[in-house]
């Protein structure tokens, strides 16, 4: 993340691998897994919400894993419009309940 579409008060440094989940957190406080993501309406709501419900679904599925996309509006944006959030059981079978969009208003 590079600064520039970050706005103090209303962004947080958002994670796209959970920063929480992970056996090494230094692992993905890295600028390429961490955006600029609405605080109250995204990072600290439903994706907070949707990291902790992984962390249960994880602790059934041990093998299980997650892909973490963001999509832009534009070729020219760099804050994505919304981050798609997957988990994965370890077989590649997506876990029930665990798809879901998640919008990063401005």
């Amino acid at each position: 993340m590079d600064g520039k579409d970050f706005v103090s008060g209303r962004d947080d440094r958002g994670h796209l691998i959970p920063e929480r989940s992970a056996a090494q957190q230094d692992a993905v406080n890295v600028p390429e897994n961490v955006i600029s993501e609405h605080g109250t309406q995204s990072n600290r709501s439903v994706k907070k919400r949707w990291e902790n419900q992984a962390r249960k679904k994880a602790a059934d599925n041990p093998d299980s894993w997650s892909v973490h996309e963001p999509n832009y509006d534009g070729p020219d944006s760099t804050r994505p419009s919304s981050v798609d959030h997957n988990m994965y059981d370890g077989n590649g079978k997506p876990i029930d309940g665990m798809q879901q969009t998640i919008d990063n208003p401005e």
